[in-house]
């Protein structure tokens, strides 16, 4: 089968700081980090004068994937770590519905509560240090979610923040993800998809419809009788 890439549409981070862990993770609006900024995807947790300080960011990415509607068999999200402390970080794709839920709508402060940590679509990658093309490989959920014709997803870390756990007892904690969002090529989607094959009438018959011809597969037709 075929492998053709799709590059991100858009590539954005958010984050927000809190005193509570509760309230760090789940709170509706967010700021968004100008590009470039360095630690797009993190969860930190430091002592400060008024007690523990929490801070987490996200990314955000969507990707137009309607040239392969409902021909997607696989995907696989793929990245360039430009910075990461330790592989103690490591990150994980799930539902997003930021950016209006369009490829070409804008990204709101109201977008870092925009994710669904329950629904996955990579499981949780250990990320390596800066230099480091990254790939997720999506499950089932990545390639309906695909054959859509929109992939909108955020990155998130996989530890703490889709898990909910407070990394409780550690007085620093900060691991983070640092991806080229102003290099929207860097930052891709690897699609394996069904050949579109013959797409013409047949005697009058209109290609959706035809399946076959002669026991010969429409996919692996390009002409018939020329055309």
């Amino acid at each position: 089968m075929p492998v053709s890439q799709v590059l991100a549409s858009q590539v954005n981070s958010l984050t927000y700081q809190d005193n509570s862990c509760l309230r760090c993770r789940t709170n509706p609006n967010g700021s968004i980090q100008p590009p470039p900024s360095t630690r797009d995807a993190w969860v930190k947790k430091q002592a400060g004068r008024g007690g523990t300080i929490y801070d987490i960011a996200r990314i955000f990415t969507i990707f137009d994937t309607s040239a392969f509607a409902g021909t997607i068999t696989a995907v696989d999200l793929l990245f360039s770590s430009l910075g990461s402390p330790n592989t103690l970080m490591n990150v994980i794709a799930v539902e997003s519905t930021a950016y209006g839920g369009s490829p070409t709508g804008p990204i709101n402060i109201s977008d870092y509560g925009a994710l669904n940590w329950a629904q996955t679509y990579t499981a949780a990658n250990s990320i390596p240090t800066a230099g480091t093309g990254i790939t997720l490989t999506g499950n089932a959920n990545f390639v309906s979610l695909a054959n859509t014709g929109t992939a909108n997803i955020a990155i998130i870390n996989g530890a703490y923040d889709q898990q909910d756990v407070d990394p409780a007892g550690q007085i620093w904690t900060e691991i983070y993800l640092d991806i080229d969002e102003q290099n929207l090529g860097s930052t891709y989607l690897s699609i394996t998809h069904t050949a579109a094959g013959y797409g013409n009438d047949v005697n009058g018959v209109a290609s959706a419809d035809i399946s076959s011809i002669n026991a010969v597969a429409t996919a692996d037709i390009f002409e018939v009788n020329g055309v």
